[in-house]
């Protein structure tokens, strides 16, 4: 699945080396991306959790014996 996340070195000479480095760098930038994901999930739920309103109970009834009252 493409992110768009880019990586490269050309530090050294041997291809091999910077491969190896652009590798390292990608890899280091899957796991930013990730962390900064989980980051924004925990905020969300977060956000979600302080947005509920608190105190005033809802009642369900359930059960065969429920009519509702018109």
């Amino acid at each position: 699945m493409p992110t768009g996340i880019v990586a490269s070195a050309a530090n050294h000479k041997s291809q091999g080396q910077n491969k190896k480095e652009a590798l390292k760098k990608l890899e280091e930038a899957f796991k930013t991306h990730a962390l900064k994901a989980q980051k924004d999930q925990i905020e969300s739920q977060w956000s979600e959790h302080t947005s509920l309103e608190r105190g005033n109970a809802v009642k369900v009834f359930e059960g065969p014996k429920f009519r509702q009252v018109k």
